[in-house]
């Protein structure tokens, strides 16, 4: 059995930044802190300690800095042998920007975007760290932000399908809040326990219902939630792989 490599990251309050030609600026997303917990509870409660590698969330600004977390993340991707699967999770703002004009490579001429503490990670980059794993390892992405659907896995033109031959490096699946341009709602915050994101709300009620037996059957769960709680945010799954191996796989096994 494989380990789990795992960095949770939250970014409830990015600095304001120009990228690309653009000023951008946030409030603060609600439902961050209950979401990392969230996530951090059940890599805890479902890994046994002896094949989980955490150390602990990401949510301080020194530590979910462009350059600390691409760092932490290029060492995780490192790391991962054979049957490991490395699990990030990004609970945050998400955006579009146009696509780098210098180097256009965008389909829709999009750039998804996670905002760091202090600048932006575009899918590219995260693309880029797992092209340098080792294929028989695997990539799992939790993302409850805005345009949230390839943000984490996937950047460029290449229209990989489900089951691709075609695929280079690891097998790799994305739970996504929404659709690109799209936003990915929170609750209103609930006396005592605050907020929480629609989509990772969602994804533990799912959880604590009838245990879902694959990854698969875990998102079509959630989506049903949140397509009862939230018609206008639709959750998206995208999978790259050789086969659907991960894709139906029980979930932390």
């Amino acid at each position: 059995m494989g380990r789990y490599l795992a960095c949770v990251v939250g970014v409830a309050a990015p600095d304001p930044f120009r990228f690309r030609g653009e000023r951008f600026a946030f409030g603060t997303a609600a439902g961050v802190d209950g979401d990392v917990d969230f996530y951090t509870g059940l890599l805890y409660e479902e890994v046994p300690s002896d094949r989980l590698v955490f150390a602990g969330a990401r949510t301080r600004r020194h530590d979910t800095t462009r350059k600390a977390l691409l760092s932490h993340l290029a060492h995780l991707a490192g790391d991962a042998r054979a049957g490991d699967t490395l699990v990030l999770v990004l609970v945050g703002h998400g955006f579009q920007v146009r696509d780098n004009p210098d180097r256009p490579d965008e389909a829709d001429g999009f750039d998804e975007v996670f905002a760091a503490a202090d600048q932006p990670i575009v899918d590219d980059d995260f693309a880029g760290l797992w092209a340098t794993m080792r294929p028989d390892a695997n990539v799992i992405v939790f993302a409850d932000t805005c345009s949230s659907h390839t943000i984490g896995i996937m950047g460029g033109r290449s229209d990989e399908h489900i089951n691709s031959d075609a695929s280079k490096g690891p097998s790799r699946l994305s739970l996504a809040a929404s659709m690109p341009f799209e936003t990915a709602a929170s609750e209103p915050a609930r006396v005592g326990s605050g907020s929480r994101g629609i989509f990772s709300q969602a994804l533990e009620v799912a959880w604590q219902g009838e245990r879902p037996a694959t990854y698969l059957d875990w998102f079509r769960a959630t989506a049903t939630h949140v397509g009862a709680t939230r018609p206008k945010q639709h959750p998206q799954l995208l999978y790259i792989g050789p086969d659907d191996e991960l894709l139906n796989r029980r979930p932390f096994t």
